[in-house]
């Protein structure tokens, strides 16, 4: 049994409580993805600044750990991506490789040996979920805090003597048979392994828009349109929208809420060309349902280039073009948008995103002192100060 001094049980919660916050100020929002893509932050991050509170560990440990995260989290689907495997079983990939990734980063920070990390990885394994039946939900948010949650049970229950398969990936019923039919090619998770790590080449894409990844190329798009031309939305009569053969989005043409709007070409590209930004409060239901949304979300039409891919990042674009009732066409074409890794989103624009995150559960007050630490986040000493701001109020 976990005894009360041993401080496992106060890990998880502390977990659930630093996510609750930290979800609401940053990952909710998706903050940053990558490719192969899924979120490798929110699975990772949370377990690791617990830990960090625990153990009044530095910003520098908790870098070192989470570089750690992303690359098990990468070379997990980059053997599921380049093995032209199809996505296992439904799972959303955060809830997939989320877990492992976090029981790996929580191993880390915990010094277990290498069976003991093995062992964390098989717990892990069995903790795997998140369905991408609810795409579109609230659900779908909390793939990556189960995640997180997961990781960090599995990593302190191997630390304590608790066993799970030590090769839970290629063992017979493990993640590759059960998930993908042992179809994945398992050497390119360990082939030159953090040569270079995948966090810096080839980096993080930091979302600039709290909307599926898929959707940022047509809504930078529709912004380019109406910034260029000072559109006038009322004036619009059609909107037709090129985008990927496999883009999903493309195929949610009226969210029946504000939330799956998230997944919506149409949705997105209506709010963008209305409000000329696309930010949190455009997911609320009342902006959904709004007359303005109403009239010109039907007029978005959205056409499928069969030689396109949307989920192929560095190749994918989309054209939004625009037709207005006084005879006049504009057309935008977007291959890189604001915010992948190599049209990065500049300092003042991560910063303004993360105020509009994190007001929702910070004060004025609280959210610039969090900067302040977060701008030196690798010279910190102890990330204590940090978690004393992002404690939801039950927590302390």
């Amino acid at each position: 049994a976990i005894s009360a001094s041993s401080g496992a049980p106060q890990s998880v919660r502390r977990a659930r409580n630093v996510r609750a916050r930290f979800e609401a100020s940053v990952t909710r929002a998706q903050w940053a993805i990558r490719t192969p893509p899924t979120h490798p932050t929110g699975p990772v991050l949370p377990a690791i600044l617990a830990l960090a509170e625990q153990r009044d560990l530095s910003g520098k440990d908790a870098i070192l750990a989470l570089a750690i995260g992303f690359e098990v989290q990468g070379r997990m689907r980059m053997s599921v991506i380049n093995s032209g495997a199809v996505e296992g079983a439904g799972i959303h990939p955060p809830g997939s490789v989320g877990p492992i990734g976090s029981a790996v980063a929580c191993a880390k920070i915990l010094g277990l040996d290498a069976l003991q990390t093995a062992r964390a990885m098989g717990i892990a394994g069995s903790r795997i979920g998140g369905l991408q039946a609810n795409k579109g939900t609230m659900t779908k948010s909390t793939h990556c805090g189960h995640a997180a949650r997961m990781g960090l049970e599995s990593a302190t229950l191997a630390g304590l003597g608790y066993t799970g398969s030590p090769n839970v990936l290629e063992a017979p019923f493990g993640f590759n048979d059960i998930f993908f039919n042992n179809s994945l090619n398992l050497d390119l998770m360990i082939k030159d392994f953090g040569k270079p790590y995948r966090m810096a080449d080839p980096g993080l894409a930091v979302k600039k828009y709290p909307a599926h990844f898929t959707t940022h190329w047509a809504i930078d798009a529709a912004l380019a349109v109406r910034r260029q031309n000072k559109l006038d939305p009322n004036a619009i009569k059609r909107v037709e929208v090129e985008v990927g053969a496999d883009n999903k989005a493309a195929d949610v043409t009226s969210p029946d809420s504000g939330i799956q709007g998230h997944y919506s070409i149409p949705y997105t590209v209506a709010a963008a060309l209305l409000d000329g930004e696309v930010v949190i409060d455009t997911f609320r239901d009342d902006r959904r349902f709004a007359p303005d949304i109403e009239r010109l979300m039907p007029l978005v039409e959205v056409k499928k280039n069969p030689k396109v891919s949307a989920y192929r990042f560095e190749k994918t674009w989309s054209r939004v073009t625009v037709w207005t009732s006084d005879g006049r066409k504009f057309s935008a074409r977007v291959d890189r948008p604001l915010g992948i890794w190599d049209n990065p989103l500049p300092w003042d624009g991560r910063v303004a995103k993360f105020r509009d995150c994190a007001k929702r559960v910070l004060g004025p007050k609280e959210i610039e002192k969090l900067l302040k630490l977060i701008e030196r986040f690798e010279k910190l000493k102890s990330l204590r100060p940090m978690m004393d701001l992002l404690r939801v109020p039950s927590a302390k």
